[in-house]
């Protein structure tokens, strides 16, 4: 009975792997340059994704080939231009269509898909959940954690 198990549950996997996107080759898979990357042509602090595909870890398709190209925000030291890019962008949408998503991506945490990632180094970048996670405790032990006192 255990080996039949096995060979059912061996047959699932080989028919869940022919019915996924294929993801196999250099154009199926994601990407990522970042600012101290010297094959692109980008400008420090921005952001940009050429022919982003995303798709579920079952193949459900999430967004298909989004060109999108965002600059840094203004400082003091580089003001904004009449001429530069956005810098800002509000992502809206129904759930489960692939706006966290599409964030995971760009922060190197989702690898279903195929595309061009071209963005600065991840320490210079912030990524804050949609739900603020706070452990119980005074504030004392939430800032020491995983510390004890």
């Amino acid at each position: 009975a255990g080996v039949n198990r096995l060979g059912a549950f061996y047959e699932a996997l080989i028919d869940g792997e022919r019915a996924l996107p294929q993801m196999k080759g250099s154009s199926d898979q994601i990407t990522t340059d970042t600012t101290g990357s010297s094959d692109h042509d980008t400008h420090d602090g921005q952001v940009q994704l050429d022919n982003m595909t995303l798709w579920t870890p079952t193949g459900r398709m999430l967004i298909e080939d989004v060109n999108l190209e965002l600059a840094a925000p203004a400082t003091p030291a580089m003001p904004a231009s009449d001429l530069q890019l956005p810098s800002r962008l509000l992502i809206v949408g129904s759930s489960g269509v692939g706006k966290s998503s599409l964030l995971r991506a760009i922060a190197g945490l989702w690898t279903q898909g195929r595309g061009r990632i071209r963005r600065p180094d991840i320490g210079e970048m912030l990524f804050l959940p949609q739900k603020p996670y706070m452990p119980l405790g005074s504030l004392r032990m939430q800032l020491l954690y995983p510390f004890d006192e």
